[in-house]
């Protein structure tokens, strides 16, 4: 497999649950990969953004990329969350 920082302007491209959990859907994938993945919008991507806030252990596998709303809620709660 080719190195994702050629293949992809996201360092996480490669390891994004998102890929594995819809790998039947080819035509999103492809969709989210031109968007989110190899184009511009990458910091736009909801999964990016809470894997850059809290790491990617933290990004739910359910979260789509444009979800903002529930990456912001999930990021405010780790914030507000006991240590």
């Amino acid at each position: 497999m080719a190195d994702s920082r050629t293949e992809h302007s996201c360092e996480i491209a490669d390891k994004c649950s998102f890929f594995e959990r819809n790998e039947g859907l080819n035509n999103t994938i492809r969709t989210v990969r031109k968007i989110f993945c190899n184009g511009q919008q990458k910091n736009h991507c909801a999964r990016y953004e809470v894997y850059q806030q809290l790491g990617l252990d933290k990004v739910p596998e359910e979260l789509m990329p444009f979800d903002h709303l529930a990456a912001d809620s999930l990021v405010e709660a780790e914030k507000k969350a006991p240590v």
